[in-house]
């Protein structure tokens, strides 16, 4: 518990120290509109190689996400595979290498034809998409805790101090902060998409519950 809390301050700490910086460093309104933020505002005090050295640091720490996301989520599905709630197909791991392929490659394919979708202007509507389907789950994953408090006495690992008030209070930041997305003209768009990817995940899920019902 000690390493979370020091954790997520330290995350808040850099976050609001990078923001500092960068409403330091440029206008409002180039903030807002910047597609590079941080390389933007290096630029500002230091040579176009530093800017440019920047936006590259930015592009490989990006591969750190991708590497997390590639060795998660295909299990997530693995597992979904192996309850029943998912094609069997993705619940089998590869005789040789012990990796869920089937569902590797699943995440492939998603991952491919969003790209395919979203186009290479508009890629900073797939990332804003993606972040809102991201806090809708944080959303359903918090709100969780009530549902588990409500069935009874709950594991150590699920007894929140000073509850109910930090769910609470994480629950109307988020849900506030994805309503406000809705007002900005600019954003509106992505939330739609994410929003749509949502439906089209709860579909998919029905589809497939009905399937395994009819073929048992």
């Amino acid at each position: 518990a000690r390493a979370i809390v020091l954790g997520v301050l330290l995350v808040i700490a850099c976050y609001l120290a990078a923001n500092w910086a960068y409403f330091s460093l440029l206008p409002f309104e180039q903030v807002t509109g910047s597609k590079s933020l941080a390389a933007d505002a290096v630029g500002t005090r230091l040579p176009e190689a530093a800017r440019r050295l920047t936006a590259l640091a930015l592009c490989v720490s990006a591969f750190g996400i991708a590497n997390a996301q590639l060795l998660t989520t295909p299990r997530v599905y693995y597992s979904l595979a192996r309850e029943g709630l998912f094609p069997k197909l993705l619940g089998e791991l590869h005789h040789q290498s012990g990796v869920p392929r089937a569902a590797i490659l699943l995440q492939t394919v998603l991952a491919i034809s969003l790209l395919w979708i979203a186009g290479g202007d508009r890629m900073d509507q797939l990332v804003t998409g993606v972040v809102f389907v991201d806090w809708v789950f944080h959303i359903l994953a918090v709100g969780g805790l009530f549902l588990v408090r409500r069935r009874g006495e709950p594991a150590p690992e699920y007894r929140t101090p000073w509850w109910p008030l930090p769910p609470l209070i994480f629950l109307v930041g988020a849900i506030v902060g994805l309503g406000a997305t809705f007002l900005d003209p600019q954003v509106r768009q992505a939330s739609l998409l994410g929003v749509a990817w949502i439906l089209v995940g709860v579909a998919v899920y029905f589809a497939q519950a009905k399937f395994a019902r009819t073929t048992r």
